[in-house]
């Protein structure tokens, strides 16, 4: 089932298409040698991936059958090493949305928070309201300092506390950019 969870988590991250997700699944040997026998991989099987909304049911399946947690910080991982591994304004956009996707008032994620915050940042950066390329350091630099958290496997707590920069002897200027509502001010 690791396999399962794993392929399932790219995808969730967007790190594997869903027709990617689709090919493997109906030709991966582990699902074809268990399908009689698993009661979830029957269930994964009758999600229509051709549908439009394939994506949320598969992502509902997944946070059914597998932690919510482990599953967004997979999310926040793989997309953190898009932007280590190559900070352009796509990868910066895929962060923010792939990881905002999971943000909700009621659940308290803190790291969700932060990631949705900066998504604003980023946002009027792209509207010349303030440095992009400060917004894209801050970002990068919160990317690192978040994989070098979740290295230390602080995994949960990470999610739950978010990330505190101060002392890590990095500058982030999220603050220093107005929020959009301090323009009528």
């Amino acid at each position: 089932m690791d396999k399962v969870r794993y392929m399932l988590y790219k995808l969730m991250s967007r790190t594997l298409t869903l027709e990617e997700f689709e090919t493997w699944l109906y030709n991966d040997e582990y699902v074809k040698n268990n399908l009689p026998s698993n009661g979830l991989i029957l269930e994964l099987l009758s999600i229509n991936l051709r549908s439009k909304h394939a994506l949320w049911e598969l992502e509902k399946f997944c946070f059914e059958n597998f932690s919510r947690e482990e599953c967004i910080l997979e999310v926040v991982r793989s997309n953190c090493e898009k932007i280590r591994d190559g900070a352009g304004d796509q990868a910066i956009g895929d962060f923010i949305s792939n990881i905002g996707r999971y943000y909700d008032w009621d659940e308290g994620y803190c790291l969700v928070s932060q990631v949705y915050w900066l998504g604003d940042e980023w946002s009027m950066a792209q509207e010349g309201y303030c440095s992009k390329s400060e917004v894209r350091r801050d970002i990068l630099e919160f990317a690192l300092v978040l994989l070098e958290k979740l290295d230390q496997n602080l995994d949960v707590k990470v999610l739950v506390d978010g990330i505190e920069l101060s002392g890590t002897g990095r500058e982030f200027t999220l603050n220093k950019t107005k929020k959009w509502f301090e323009f009528w001010k």
